[in-house]
């Protein structure tokens, strides 16, 4: 049976090497984040290097109802998500400076 992992923030960084790392694993992966061209570069190496079946999701996790989003759209692919990356960028909130 072929599990399937879901990867935030999949574009860059630890994201994407996490996704790698599972398809090496032999995982299916579902790919998201918010820059697409990137996204399905990744998906293309992950499927050449690894034989893998790699969905990609654009959304930006950030954004109100995003995450409901992400959920419904795999859902409706008919895909099971074993395991979760959630790699997706943070922010940190600025403190005023002081004069």
């Amino acid at each position: 049976m072929t599990r399937t992992v879901l990867v935030t923030g999949a574009s860059s960084g630890i994201g994407a090497a996490f996704a790698d790392v599972f398809a090496a694993e032999g995982w299916d992966v579902v790919i998201t984040a918010r820059r697409e061209d990137r996204l399905h570069a990744i998906a293309g190496q992950l499927a050449r290097q690894h034989g893998r079946r790699v969905h990609v999701v654009v959304s930006d996790l950030a954004a109100a109802g995003a995450v409901a989003e992400l959920c419904d759209d795999i859902a409706a692919r008919g895909i099971t998500v074993d395991g979760l990356v959630n790699s997706a960028g943070y922010g940190m909130p600025r403190r005023p400076r002081r004069s």
